[in-house]
């Protein structure tokens, strides 16, 4: 990591302290509450919104912590990681707002996670899709200010060879997103399976059809 590599990811860190406050409560959230928390505790809801898989007590303490940390250090990193690291400074604030919200949707999960297994009654299924589906809506919203890398947007091999098709192909996929989320934000209510279809459905056509388009694009020139 060069000198601008060092005093870039210096400033990124110091912006971002109120996330890394959050992330270093979540830690000592799951200090305080290890010795209440049961030994077995909830680990994955099926589409129906019942538990599925278990984990221990101490995985329940502190994977949600681990895993958004790992995440925004990851995020942190990436760009350094990538060959077209410079493009990552065209839509920095953009790129921020990834670094931020992936790791705060982890976090309310894990606290979700949390009050479930100290016997608070919540409706995981509903409040983690509809969590999804707000992700998807604010990615959605600056998916066209994405610029060319390895690591973030749409990587297909004929958005990768080509500048042009990557923009017209991240153009159309931000409303795609956005309506994809709306649609499973609304249908977050439904009852299941409906719920996780009115997700599902939509945001895989939203991952799909752009693909496809990127590919015509390329078939086109």
């Amino acid at each position: 990591m060069n000198r601008n590599e060092r005093q870039s990811l210096g400033v990124t860190l110091k912006e971002d302290w109120p996330l890394i406050v959050l992330i270093a409560a979540t830690f000592l959230v799951g200090v305080v509450l290890y010795p209440h928390l049961p030994e077995q505790v909830p680990g994955h809801w099926n589409v129906a919104g019942e538990v599925d898989r278990y984990v221990s007590r101490f995985w329940g303490a502190f994977l949600g912590p681990l895993v958004s940390l790992g995440i925004y250090l990851l995020m942190v990193f990436l760009p350094a990681l990538d060959p077209r690291w410079q493009n990552y400074e065209k839509f920095g604030s953009s790129y921020r707002i990834f670094c931020l919200t992936i790791p705060g949707v982890l976090i309310i999960i894990y606290l979700l996670t949390l009050a479930v297994a100290l016997g608070y009654r919540v409706n995981v299924g509903l409040v983690v899709q509809a969590l999804v589906a707000i992700l998807f809506i604010i990615i959605g919203n600056v998916m066209g200010r994405i610029r060319p890398t390895f690591f973030v947007g749409i990587r297909t091999p004929w958005t990768l060879s080509d500048d042009e098709i990557w923009r017209k192909t991240h153009r159309l996929a931000g409303p795609l997103w956005v309506l994809a989320g709306f649609i499973g934000l609304v249908t977050a209510v439904l009852p299941p399976p409906w719920n996780a279809i009115g997700l599902l459905v939509p945001v895989l056509l939203a991952a799909i059809v752009p693909a496809i388009y990127s590919y015509l694009l390329f078939r086109g020139k």
